[in-house]
């Protein structure tokens, strides 16, 4: 939601409907629309995730796990939102005053692509304009800065699968980590014992909004 509590923007994997896209929620008016519907930008690319638990494909690879729009990131002055798919080889923002116009034509041609990223689940952004995503193949978590692109804030075996992301105080950056991998199509039974799951605390290199 940005800073003044009105807008609020969602991401729509589209899993089942296959109709990924960004929602805006205008609070003041109490209305909602969906925009960039399948667009290019949102929709899962061919590539199969290969996470150290599992390769996601299913039923004998007649299914693979692709997901379209996951991540989004609002700037600190509510004026860009950063955004992508977890099967997409790059990520990309635009205007918000784009995504606040309700039915506005082309939004498309208003989509900037930003840079290349990993398969990715969750995303944040500190005060300074810093992307942070979660990379799902490789147990780690990026930082992507306009003048000197992406690098890595920490990789471990211990991260299955780095899922979302949250600003607490003092530069601390939590991430969940969420092994589903080792979950989907699972019993009850099978989730409860392959408890605990974990939170981790990182150290950021910028100050984030707690709860961003």
């Amino acid at each position: 939601m940005d800073s003044q509590g009105r807008f609020a923007y969602f991401a729509d994997v589209g899993s089942w409907t296959q109709k990924p896209a960004i929602v805006v929620l205008d609070s003041k008016n109490r209305k909602s629309w969906r925009l960039l519907e399948k667009a290019s930008s949102v929709m899962a690319q061919d590539w199969v995730i290969r996470n150290p638990i599992k390769t996601m494909e299913f039923f004998g690879g007649l299914v693979g796990f692709k997901t379209g729009i996951d991540g989004i990131a609002l700037t600190h002055d509510d004026k860009w939102l950063y955004y992508g798919a977890m099967n997409h080889k790059y990520f990309f923002k635009i205007k918000t005053d784009v995504l606040n116009t309700e039915n506005i034509s082309n939004v498309a041609s208003s989509v900037i692509k930003v840079a290349e990223k990993p398969m990715s689940d969750g995303f944040s952004i500190d005060k300074d304009g810093r992307v942070y995503i979660t990379d799902i193949e490789n147990g780690a978590v990026h930082v992507w800065e306009e003048k000197i692109g992406l690098s890595t804030l920490v990789k471990s075996d211990k991260i299955k699968w780095a899922d979302s992301l949250s600003f607490g105080p003092n530069r601390e950056l939590y991430l969940a980590d969420s092994q589903i991998p080792n979950l989907i199509l699972q019993s009850k039974r099978h989730m409860k014992l392959s408890a605990p799951y974990f939170v981790y605390k990182l150290n950021a290199p910028g100050e984030g909004r707690a709860g961003q």
